[in-house]
């Protein structure tokens, strides 16, 4: 009479245990599990993607890598997987390729890589201190990479691999533009804190010491009203052009080409615009609308930068 009543608990236990894992009804998923976080948004920087966010743009590759790998790391595992997956497209291409052209390809794609595997260095920096990057692999075997912060902008490229130093990498911070010397020195300030920049360009601005005395800048006929304009035909009237602009801290005339990618105006406290830009031969800059004083019809083969540009000293090891 017992066995048979323990029998009988034990069926009824193990039938419960059955129903439980056959319920329909997912369970929560616990804290941290890849499961809560949302499904990457088209289009979205990977920098402003959670670690969660970057792992399930990698499992959608077919990638799976081990739990406990920061945000830095994943993001790397990205770029990796896209250079992969480049090689694979270009390989492709090769074979309906002439015998002749096959060569340039393959070694065009080999000094991306190494560009690639560059950019992916500074990326690992600024992930770490909260920059929103952009890689842009351009024609040939050159790579751009941007970086943003708030009003802070990186900027550096490499070309086969090598830093290209005209133009050099830089740091602008509202309307100020600091030329780097090298990677080194990019590294260093996206490793800074956001108040340091602003602190700077305050201390910029209100050091009478070294401040040059104003001079009024001959201005030519703009083909926009930099009061009246919307954005939309600012950027349509400049994309393309060569500009000047008057720098008030040097008191000199600095020229840049204005391309086709990364344009942006942004409204400032006292009522003026910045207008920022990234263009063949000068890489990125920024400057107000009230300080253009020329914009030509088509872009300049510009000379390296002149003493109105700060140049920031670095360590000569990269």
């Amino acid at each position: 009479m017992t066995a048979t009543a323990s029998k009988f608990g034990l069926k009824k236990a193990a039938q419960e245990r059955s129903n439980r894992h056959a319920q329909k009804t997912p369970l929560p998923p616990r804290a941290g599990s890849v499961d809560e976080a949302t499904e990457p948004v088209e289009g979205q920087p990977y920098g402003k993607m959670t670690a969660p966010e970057l792992r399930k743009v990698l499992n959608g590759m077919g990638f799976f890598p081990a739990k406990g790998l920061d945000r830095g790391r994943l993001l790397e595992l990205i770029l990796n997987a896209e250079m992969k997956a480049a090689k694979a497209d270009l390989a492709a291409a090769e074979k309906q390729l002439p015998r002749k052209v096959k060569a340039s390809v393959s070694d065009a794609t080999l000094d991306a890589s190494k560009s690639f595997a560059k950019a992916s260095d500074v990326m690992s920096v600024g992930m770490k201190h909260g920059w929103d990057m952009t890689p842009e692999r351009l024609e040939g075997d050159t790579v751009e990479l941007l970086m943003k912060r708030g009003d802070e902008v990186l900027w550096i490229s490499w070309t086969a691999g090598v830093l290209t130093t005209e133009p050099m990498p830089s740091y602008t911070v509202a309307d100020r533009t600091i030329k780097l010397r090298n990677a080194s020195a990019v590294k260093q300030y996206a490793a800074r804190e956001p108040e340091t920049g602003k602190k700077e360009l305050v201390k910029v601005q209100s050091n009478r010491f070294f401040r040059k005395r104003a001079i009024e800048p001959t201005r030519a006929k703009l083909p926009f009203d930099p009061k009246l304009a919307t954005d939309e035909e600012v950027i349509a009237r400049l994309s393309g052009k060569a500009i000047a602009w008057h720098n008030s801290r040097t008191q000199g005339t600095e020229q840049a080409n204005v391309g086709l990618r990364w344009l942006e105006l942004r409204e400032v406290e006292d009522g003026d615009r910045i207008f920022s830009f990234c263009g063949p031969g000068t890489g990125f800059r920024a400057c107000r609308l009230s300080a253009i004083t020329s914009v030509s019809g088509a872009m300049k083969r510009m000379r390296r930068p002149r003493a109105t540009v700060e140049v920031e000293e670095g360590s000569d090891d990269e």
